[in-house]
């Protein structure tokens, strides 16, 4: 996003939304269509260690364990073609190597603007798995 010392108010208003976003206790991420990631939020970034440079495209899968990323890409690939939202537990890398559980509430931002692909909130980290009732709830 443009800096807000451009001066126009469109710029202004850009950088309080990415204030807003970047400080959400959740990890959010915007994706094409195809699953390529095109934004992170800072919480994001901080939490895997990455660099915007690295998770930008496909970079994201490496901050993914690699017994959960068939399923969540699997996931992500059906609800993309069926239209609609979705939420997959899987666990992200911490940047200290360290992996944990979060639920990843993702959307079709097709809905709500012009532009196509999935708005991805990851929130509840947690050592273990939670119940399935109360991972629901969360995404509601």
């Amino acid at each position: 996003m443009a800096s807000a010392g451009h001066g126009s108010e469109l710029t202004g208003k850009a950088e309080d939304i990415r204030l807003v976003v970047d400080t959400i206790p959740g990890l959010v991420w915007l994706t094409r269509p195809d699953g390529s990631a095109e934004f992170f939020n800072q919480r994001w970034l901080e939490y895997t260690g990455l660099s915007l440079e690295q998770a930008l495209d496909w970079g994201w899968k490496v901050a993914i364990h690699p017994d959960d990323l068939p399923r969540m890409l699997e996931t992500f690939h059906e609800a993309l073609s069926l239209g609609r939202s979705f939420e997959v537990e899987g666990r992200f890398r911490r940047w200290d190597g360290e992996f944990r559980w979060f639920l990843s509430c993702w959307t079709d931002r097709e809905k709500s603007s012009s532009v196509t692909g999935q708005i991805r909130i990851s929130k509840t980290e947690s050592a273990s798995r939670m119940p399935s009732a109360r991972a629901s709830a969360i995404c509601d």
